[in-house]
């Protein structure tokens, strides 16, 4: 009972409420920003690349220094970046397939 007495009595964001169109009432939402897609232009992003070069010099650093549980949780990492870039390649050679299918 002591935090209740601390609440302010006004509802803070996450509490206030919009009244919806059949009475019920629904949380507010804060406007949210469109985000870019990274699929706009086709092909496989150039940050996975760049992503994954990086990633390959962590593991050499990190092996030459002994560090190897820092060079096997990269490996994992760049396996990711693999499957990531493949499945990107992949799906663009299907579509290109499609298009001039079509």
């Amino acid at each position: 009972m002591g935090q209740a007495a601390h609440r302010p009595s006004h509802p803070g964001a996450p509490e206030r409420l919009l009244p919806a169109s059949h009475g019920e009432k629904l949380p507010a939402r804060k406007f949210v920003p469109d985000l870019p897609d990274v699929r706009d232009n086709g092909g496989v992003p150039p940050q996975h690349h760049a992503q994954r070069k990086t990633t390959l010099q962590i593991i050499s650093s990190a092996e030459a220094a002994g560090h190897g549980r820092v060079a096997e949780m990269n490996r994992q990492v760049a396996a990711n970046l693999d499957s990531i870039i493949t499945a990107l390649e992949a799906d663009d050679d299907t579509k290109e397939a499609s298009a001039s299918a079509s």
